[in-house]
């Protein structure tokens, strides 16, 4: 069964939205360093945007699977990932600084919504492939362990490049990464429609 899943087309494209979407979710531990970095705050400031993000999670999650049950789970993936693409573009285009304050709480919230959102609906969108109910259990089993590879890789690669460029510039270019990371998400997930419009999921 595990070999007949991954022959899929349809698990592979998945797998890629998740390890997109949860590198998105990995980088919420940068808000805080990168305050700190770009925007002067001290450790006694930053633990708000760890507050803030703990509130709009479960309401992220709770909004996201209502809409998925109205607009499909792929639609609302596809908005998810044009909002990280804007935010993070955003985040490594600005320059930090006090008349900027207000974009970094904007971005932290989108950017919390958006990938909690995602995380929320990603597995719904098997439903919109063709794979066999007999083979979900298998299929789901490849997804999760190639799209949580982001705990193995994501930590040592933007740490590795924040040591690299010092400041709040090594953020802001893990920042970019992640905006290029959401565009293949993306890509991924209007595959993923294309194919299943078509008929032609896990073929």
């Amino acid at each position: 069964r595990i070999a007949l899943v991954m022959g899929m087309p349809a698990v592979w494209l998945l797998a890629i939205v998740i390890i997109c979407a949860y590198c998105s979710y990995k980088a919420f531990v940068l808000f805080p360093l990168f305050a700190e970095a770009g925007y002067g705050w001290s450790e006694k400031d930053t633990p708000t945007l760890n507050a803030l993000g703990a509130w709009l999670r479960p309401i992220a999650a709770v909004g996201a699977g209502f809409i998925a049950d109205r607009v499909s789970a792929s639609r609302a993936g596809v908005f998810c990932f044009a909002l990280l693409i804007v935010t993070y573009i955003c985040f490594a285009v600005t320059q930090p600084g006090a008349t900027t304050v207000w974009i970094l709480w904007t971005n932290v919230i989108v950017v919390t919504i958006a990938a909690c959102a995602l995380r929320a609906v990603y597995y719904a969108i098997l439903e919109e492939t063709s794979i066999p109910r007999n083979a979900t259990g298998s299929a789901v089993g490849v997804v999760a362990f190639v799209g949580y590879t982001p705990e193995v890789f994501f930590g040592p690669l933007a740490f590795g490049i924040v040591a690299a460029v010092p400041g709040a510039a090594g953020y802001q270019y893990v920042f970019g990464l992640l905006a290029a990371v959401s565009v293949v998400g993306l890509a991924a997930t209007l595959l993923i429609r294309r194919i299943f419009r078509r008929g032609l999921a896990a073929s």
